[in-house]
């Protein structure tokens, strides 16, 4: 997408360069914000300390640019006109180390702030990505005025907090799935964010990848003739360690399922054929979580309205690589998504079985340019005020099957979800028996929208 940057915002740009020669052989300055938090809080009445004018990396480690007055006006532009929207990342763990990748590949994305509430880590992951402006404090970093939109990459039980925060100052808002483990909270979260007028993207990866896409694509065309049957398996490489699955990602079917939830509703039509009954089983497989409490191991079954039935296969670890497939079978056919593999060619030479290609390591090889298209579409919306794809229903959905599959998870049987979901739909403005219908006429106008342009 080519952007036109105002005359003298381009003026100042193309004046800054001219200084990149002299400034590269200077060692930046780091910018401290006054740190009066231990912890990332609210406190709208603190004020940024004054900075005087530094050297900033931007882009990269080898693009620098010198953030002078007349920068500094380039800077308050609106994203739009200025031609980039100013990140800041919240978090510094490893999904931060896989968005700030989709930030630096983008043009129209620029890292400029990062929050911790460890000092240190912040100024490290600042340092390692070329962004010398860090705090430990999220209304701090909100207060800059180099920061059009924040991504949330904290630790889950945060989530919450830092959106509310951001968007109280005005900022869109990404945030790494889920936008709350509690359901409640994402509700509250939402139409807070909806009373500040501000957008908020929640980040299932899973909607940006174009093979997924395209399988959306076939079924939405009618190709299958309806949905029967999806199958769809998610088995996770390396193991994630210990201390993530016994503080951050220990509930398997909130962390590692929910991708697969994301992954059905959009191949029934994003709420329009509304789950009715859900069934899980889990299990600790693997030696190394024997006795921790950790689930590894699950098979869930969604059914439908319509009487399509999904099933669901996690595993916490999978030694050949990161496997995650998909089947769609309806009456007029079958769609498969395989995993992609450095060779198509297997070979089948003798009774020791199939020798073929790898597979990608880790999800984030896996789904690498659907982070990339999740990070454009996050630009389009705060640039040029963009639908978010992922709605607040498609995140609230997603959260409530998991809550479904976790009360199964407890009773041993199937969950009615209309009973169990319906009052939580209704509170926040989904009505169960219409939610469906409303979702049809989103993707309707939507669909006479796109023939439009």
């Amino acid at each position: 997408m080519n952007m036109t940057m105002p005359v003298a915002a381009a003026a100042t740009v193309a004046a800054s360069a001219a200084t990149v020669s002299i400034l590269a052989a200077m060692k930046p300055r780091l910018v401290h914000c006054t740190m009066g938090a231990s912890k990332m809080g609210h406190n709208p009445g603190t004020k940024m300390s004054t900075a005087p004018a530094v050297v900033v990396a931007q882009q990269s480690n080898a693009e620098l640019v010198s953030m002078s007055s007349a920068e500094t006006t380039v800077k308050n532009l609106p994203p739009r006109e200025k031609g980039f929207v100013g990140v800041c990342i919240a978090g510094t763990g490893r999904i931060a180390e896989v968005h700030v990748r989709a930030i630096l590949g983008n043009r129209r994305a620029r890292l400029v702030h990062v929050v911790d509430v460890m000092g240190d880590r912040a100024k490290a992951f600042g340092a390692k990505y070329g962004c010398t402006v860090y705090s430990t404090d999220i209304a701090q970093a909100c207060q800059d005025p180099a920061v059009d939109a924040v991504m949330v990459c904290t630790p889950t039980q945060f989530h919450a907090a830092v959106c509310k925060v951001a968007a109280e100052y005005g900022k869109p808002i990404f945030c790494e799935k889920p936008v709350a483990a509690v359901t409640d909270d994402l509700i509250k979260v939402y139409q807070h964010a909806a009373k500040c007028e501000v957008p908020l993207l929640c980040g299932f990866h899973r909607s940006y990848d174009p093979n997924f896409a395209e399988v959306v694509e076939l079924v939405q065309s009618g190709a299958l003739n309806g949905v029967s049957v999806i199958k769809s398996t998610s088995r996770d490489h390396p193991l994630p360690s210990f201390d993530f699955l016994k503080k951050g990602g220990g509930e398997l079917l909130y962390d590692f399922t929910v991708h697969d939830f994301d992954q059905l509703l959009w191949l029934t039509g994003d709420g329009a054929d509304m789950p009715v009954a859900v069934f899980a089983a889990v299990g600790t497989c693997l030696d190394e979580l024997k006795g921790s409490g950790v689930d590894d191991t699950c098979l869930v079954i969604v059914k439908f309205a319509s009487g399509a039935l999904a099933s669901i296969d996690n595993s916490r670890f999978a030694p050949y690589g990161y496997d995650a497939r998909c089947e769609v079978f309806g009456r007029g056919g079958q769609i498969s998504l395989n995993n992609p593999s450095t060779s198509a060619v297997i070979l089948q030479a003798s009774r020791q079985g199939a020798v073929g290609g790898v597979v990608d390591e880790s999800f984030p090889q896996r789904y690498a340019q659907a982070y990339a298209n999740q990070m454009d579409h996050f630009l389009d919306v705060c640039m040029f005020g963009a639908a978010e794809k992922v709605t607040f229903q498609h995140a609230l959905l997603v959260n409530l099957l998991a809550d479904a599959a976790v009360q199964s998870k407890k009773t041993g049987g199937f969950v009615d979800f209309a009973q169990f979901a319906g009052p939580k739909l209704a509170a926040a403005g989904f009505p169960i028996a219409t939610a469906g219908k409303r979702r049809q006429q989103q993707q309707q106008q939507q669909h006479v929208g796109s023939a439009a342009a």
